[in-house]
């Protein structure tokens, strides 16, 4: 499982704070032996019966959707995914420290990592059946609608470019020709029906993930593969889904077309399609990281993610020639 630190190392006034948190938890209907931090608003709760996980949300409405989401797939697919619980007192949630808590099954198992083809596979087919369980899945308060592929990809390059003047001279050449990536990439996918795409499936009811990195797919100790963690969940053609996952798994195998083909066969049909290779071309994976680094959500120093761009580049660069040769 994810590393976990337990509250009880934290600083005095923590503890205390935490102290109420479990009164809080008493008076649902709970008996705390143990907390856990597993990462930001998402802790495992160790009872004098089993273990639960507790996750905190900025609003009711982000916590009732994601209730009625996974809820929903569950009764679609039983045991399929992660599902929220009521509190034994019969409620959905509690307030504390300005968020909302809900209450979730606890899976005891191993993330997947995305440097191993057998996880590679898995991660494919739990998506796969995850976009066959929410088909025509009705939107509620609160849904979310993808910002558009375009849209997002225009952001991330705008960041980009603000950015390069920061980055380390040295490197300035490779930043630039990220930036023409970025651009090229744009550019072509102009000219492709994204928009058509995304009108279809706000119509008819496709969701997407929106988050496929390998830390969001658990296996318990039973094989089975959960796909976790539905913050980002939207409505959006689901091979955008298809796209992102492609992205990470290239990221981990070097930019091996052929051995993510290989790996995952049913990627094949989209590879002949334009909008997708004009969409592999936009550098998002490496533009992403600076982004987590200025915004100090990545704890790493600005050498090694250097270091890591310059690999990453390397590796990419044929394959950015390869496409633009196919689409040309």
């Amino acid at each position: 499982m994810m590393m976990m630190t337990q509250f009880n190392n934290e600083k005095r006034g923590d503890l205390y704070n935490n102290r109420l948190f479990s009164s809080l938890l008493s008076q649902k209907g709970l008996t705390i032996t143990q907390i856990h931090h597993i990462k930001e608003n998402v802790l495992l709760l160790e009872t004098d019966k089993d273990k639960k996980i507790l996750k905190g949300f900025r609003s009711k409405r982000e916590l009732f959707f994601q209730f009625y989401f996974i809820n929903t797939l569950n009764r679609r697919s039983p045991d399929s995914f992660i599902a929220f619980e009521y509190f034994p007192d019969g409620n959905i949630f509690f307030k504390y420290n300005h968020r909302y808590w809900g209450l979730m099954t606890f899976v005891n198992g191993e993330q997947l990592h995305f440097a191993k083809k057998q996880d590679q596979r898995d991660a494919f087919y739990a998506v796969r059946h995850f976009h066959k369980m929410n088909q025509g899945m009705e939107a509620i308060q609160n849904t979310r609608y993808y910002i558009g592929l375009i849209e997002h990809y225009e952001s991330r390059l705008r960041f980009f470019t603000q950015a390069v003047p920061y980055l380390p001279d040295q490197s300035r050449g490779m930043f630039n020709e990220i930036l023409n990536w970025g651009n090229y990439s744009l550019t072509l996918l102009s000219q492709e029906p994204i928009k058509e795409m995304e009108a279809q499936a706000i119509q008819e009811l496709h969701w997407i993930h929106g988050d496929l990195a390998d830390h969001n797919f658990i296996r318990s100790h039973d094989k089975q593969v959960f796909l976790i963690d539905f913050d980002l969940v939207a409505i959006a053609p689901q091979p955008y889904d298809d796209l992102q996952l492609s992205h990470r798994i290239l990221v981990n195998n070097g930019w091996d077309i052929q051995e993510l083909l290989t790996c995952i066969p049913t990627l094949e049909h989209l590879l002949c399609e334009r909008w997708f290779l004009c969409a592999l071309l936009f550098p998002n994976d490496l533009i992403r990281e600076w982004k987590h680094w200025f915004n100090g959500r990545l704890q790493i120093n600005k050498q090694s993610l250097l270091e890591y761009s310059e690999r990453q580049f390397t590796l990419r660069s044929p394959v950015v020639r390869e496409i633009i040769h196919m689409l040309d």
